[in-house]
């Protein structure tokens, strides 16, 4: 076959797993990292320009306006806009810090006007407000102290440590006020606080989030000197004092004297799982040899945050039984700790000469039934390229868990054994038969995932040159209102038809794929990615006719219409241009000239 580019478009299995219904499409799904590259998507090579985006400068003027008018609206949104601008590149700012202040010193401003000002001065950074935003802290709003003084802290504003100090050794001082001064004057690394603070850790009288905060505070200010302390608050064991045990080790992340790394160490084996996450997260800082030799407990742990910490140890110090045991938890039930094990086992294969060892527990691990560990080592042997296991792939081709089989599809399509093709070919063959049956019931992530395997297996014959699949291809060029084949493998079944074909046009191809591609109006129109790949076939084949009917689409600056230009290229032999210089205004503001709308 021709033309294959490899260039790494990756195909995310976050959106594949959402499809599935094995997570939902949530921050929490995110963390879910196995990314599934489709060949067909880098050939031809999908690579474009990216257009610069900028603030129209003529809004500056204009919101400047606005920022002067008497109405307060218009002021707390001309605010806001100024600081989302100052994020797209808008750092000509000088003049609006002036309008602002002048905001903030004018009497007649309401609060909320205050505070969209306040906020646009902190985001330009602009520290030669620091007096006045400081002042602003004594009209007694919360909302604008916990704006302010954070910024205060971060720009070490030495006026406010006074404040803070008085109000941690203000006995009647309660709440988010105590919260920020204590966080400010850790921040800030102020010594003279640390006596009051300690009180204010130790005391059982005072609630746990500021007891847990002045521990915070303590160990941003002091590098020693609170092993006692901490061992006070340590050394009960029992479940009632959680709160002081983790008061305890949040004083002491900061140091790290023996002492406290034995104290440490020991803090490993405690029941309270917050409190072991703080000792290993220290300890990988200050003692990595040490927690490493502690992996295999902490891989045990029933807290998945501690196994990830676990895992991380064993990476710094890698060695063949560090590699045994991180490959264990290839298995684990929570994509937190199995994705970072593939990870770190991916890094000590490459990075630190321990291959053997790794390709060996990855194969173990393939040999079993889990579902978690069958994915993860099927990634991970894949990108290893150990080719030797492409047998179990074949058979985990037919897993009942779409992870697993639609895995072992890309990672076919990646190995590109010829022995396979036989055996793809015959899957692809039963999977249209099983699909189609109605007495059979599929879910409906299942059905999406073998939609997805399909495409996969489409790709692997085709990049292994097998010719005897054209019929079955064919049938899978017209449009079905009900999505049988599904976006994805019909995009393939084109895609593979013109390589099948390729600089040899078949007319009826041609109007067929003709039809696909100027398919924009019925109900529901042509998928644009279909369309995109029955052009492709098209360009493959060395239709005359695909040229001009691409042409109004070809451009430089989105997969589509650089794929377009491809197609005209290996057409007729017209040089690509190069991309110039393209600025695209963003738009949306809350106020705009006429011209920029």
């Amino acid at each position: 076959m021709k033309n294959v580019i490899p260039v790494k478009v990756w195909l995310s299995s976050v959106i594949l797993l959402c499809l599935f219904g094995s997570f939902a499409c949530s921050p929490t799904a995110m963390a879910v990292d196995i990314r599934l590259e489709y060949l067909m998507d880098s050939d031809p090579s999908q690579e474009h320009a990216n257009p610069s985006e900028r603030v129209n400068p003529q809004l500056k003027a204009l919101w400047l306006r606005a920022l002067s008018r008497p109405e307060a609206e218009l002021q707390r949104q001309a605010a806001d806009a100024f600081a989302k601008a100052y994020d797209y590149g808008m750092h000509d700012v000088g003049d609006v810090a002036d309008q602002l202040q002048k905001i903030l010193e004018a009497p007649e401003t309401s609060l909320v006007v205050r505070y969209s000002a306040a906020r646009t001065l902190i985001r330009f950074d602009h520290r030669d407000s620091a007096s006045l935003l400081f002042k602003q802290t004594a009209t007694g709003s919360l909302d604008m102290a916990m704006l302010i003084e954070p910024a205060l802290a971060n720009w070490k504003y030495e006026p406010i440590y006074d404040v803070w100090m008085e109000r941690i050794n203000n006995t009647s001082a309660r709440g988010q006020r105590l919260m920020l001064a204590i966080q400010g004057l850790g921040k800030t690394a102020q010594p003279l606080a640390e006596p009051r603070l300690v009180e204010l850790a130790m005391s059982s009288a005072v609630p746990a989030s500021i007891r847990l905060e002045s521990a915070r505070a303590l160990a941003q200010i002091s590098s020693q000197g609170l092993e006692d302390e901490s061992s006070q608050l340590l050394d009960d064991p029992s479940p009632d004092s959680r709160l002081d045990r983790l008061v305890g080790v949040s004083m002491l992340v900061g140091h790290s004297s023996g002492e406290a790394t034995s104290k440490l160490l020991e803090l490993l084996n405690d029941a309270e799982p917050a409190v072991v996450a703080l000792a290993a997260d220290r300890l990988l800082e200050i003692a990595p040899e040490s927690i490493a030799e502690k992996g295999d407990f902490l891989l045990a742990h029933p807290d998945a945050n501690v196994r990830q910490l676990g895992i991380q140890a064993l990476l710094q110090q890698p060695s063949p039984e560090g590699v045994e045991l991180v490959g264990q938890v290839l298995n684990d039930r929570h994509p937190d700790v199995r994705n970072p094990a593939r990870h770190a086992l991916l890094s000590m294969a490459t990075e630190h000469g321990l291959g053997e060892s790794v390709r060996q527990i990855a194969m173990d691990v393939l040999a079993g039934d889990t579902w978690q560990g069958l994915e993860q080592a099927i990634v991970l042997l894949v990108l290893l390229d150990h080719k030797v296991v492409a047998d179990r792939v074949i058979e985990l081709l037919d897993h009942p868990r779409p992870e697993v089989f639609v895995a072992a599809a890309w990672g076919l399509h990646r190995f590109q054994v010829p022995e396979t093709v036989d055996a793809i070919f015959d899957k692809a063959q039963r999977w249209k038969a099983a699909v189609g049956d109605p007495n059979l019931y599929f879910e409906r992530e299942v059905v999406q995932g073998m939609r997805v395997q399909l495409a996969f297996l489409i790709q692997a014959l085709t990049l292994m040159d097998f010719k005897d699949h054209e019929q079955y291809l064919r049938e899978m060029l017209p449009k079905r209102t009900d999505d049988f084949y599904g976006t994805e493998s019909r995009a393939a079944a084109m895609w593979s038809l013109g390589h099948l074909y390729a600089d040899n046009l078949q007319p009826d191809l041609e109007r067929i794929f003709i039809q696909r591609y100027n398919d924009t109006q019925s109900d529901p129109p042509e998928a644009v990615y279909t369309r995109q790949y029955a052009a492709v076939a098209l360009g493959l084949m060395k239709s005359q006719r695909v040229a001009e009917l691409v042409r109004s689409s070809a451009g430089l600056y989105d997969n589509f219409s650089v794929v377009m230009w491809w197609i005209i290229n290996h057409v007729t032999g017209e040089e690509i241009p190069e991309p110039e210089p393209f600025v695209v205004d963003i738009k949306g503001w809350f106020l705009e000239p006429n011209e920029v709308r």
